[in-house]
């Protein structure tokens, strides 16, 4: 059994207090949620002033707070697991299509991610976390936090679109080549794709393979996108249920990321060579 310690002091800007159920959401990793914070605490890993934690526990400015996490480690890293990039502070993974990312469950990419081992480095996460997700059909790069440091700023830089993502798709018909924007809200928010490049494809049915930029990261955004403007994607089992399917699933796979380190402030550029899948119909 494996053993983590984090320890925080409440600010004295804390005007009011507040059960330690509450007030531990988001202060420690991991524990982004009630739920996650109650567990926590019924697991006895939340001391407060060096006593075992309990849910109604106040909280006030100055009180020593310590998470000693109990955690199993996995002996074997999943072989599903397609590191792209590695240091200290982040991996860039190769997510296949049909995984879905988050969640616990050791079916997700998340959950595989426990058997990978931490850094030494202080600040180490327990495991890896991913700090966006993937549609379940969709392949491609997908970036985790190994260090609390790099999970804030990574988050950060999700949230005011620091990272560059593109991606490879096959869509129904033959897309206008003068098509450079699809701007349609979404949800009645923003959203945003770049059409950087079109390629009629030759297939028995018309289809036109894409390339896209995201300027926005709403739910299914490239996928309702297309939808809207007539040219659906193959193989997409839930706006094209009854359209073209090449029978291999969705065509859509994240190819391209860049960023700038959230640690070092390198520039980051990773490409991937696109799914085997794609190569039968370019």
């Amino acid at each position: 059994m494996n053993q983590r310690h984090f320890t925080h002091i409440v600010p004295a800007d804390l005007h009011e207090r507040q059960r330690l159920s509450n007030y531990i959401v988001g202060k420690f990793p991991f524990l982004e949620t009630g739920s996650a914070a109650k567990k926590a605490i019924k697991k006895e890993e939340i001391y407060i002033n060096g006593s075992v934690g309990a849910t109604g526990d106040w909280v006030v400015s100055g009180t020593k707070l310590e998470y000693l996490s109990k955690f199993k480690k996995a002996q074997h890293i999943d072989p599903t697991i397609n590191v792209v990039y590695e240091d200290d502070h982040l991996l860039i993974l190769n997510k296949p299509p049909g995984l879905v990312s988050s969640g616990e469950s050791s079916k997700s990419l998340q959950g595989l991610l426990k058997s990978y081992p931490s850094t030494e480095i202080e600040g180490s996460l327990f495991y890896p976390y991913l700090i966006h997700r993937l549609d379940r059909p969709t392949s491609g790069l997908i970036i985790a936090a190994r260090t609390i440091e790099a999970r804030r700023r990574l988050g950060e830089m999700v949230e005011n679109r620091k990272i560059t993502k593109e991606y490879s798709l096959i869509v129904e018909g033959h897309l206008d080549v003068n098509c450079k924007y699809i701007e349609d809200s979404i949800d009645d928010k923003t959203a945003k794709t770049e059409v950087m490049s079109i390629k009629h494809l030759t297939t028995k049915d018309a289809a036109s393979y894409i390339r896209v930029r995201l300027h926005t990261g709403r739910t299914h955004q490239i996928r309702k996108h297309f939808l809207n403007i007539g040219h659906p994607l193959v193989g997409d089992d839930i706006y094209n249920k009854d359209g073209l399917s090449f029978g291999r699933g969705l065509f859509l796979m994240a190819d391209y990321l860049e960023f700038e380190h959230p640690v070092t402030g390198d520039q980051l550029v990773v490409k991937m060579e696109l799914h085997s899948k794609f190569w039968k119909y370019l």
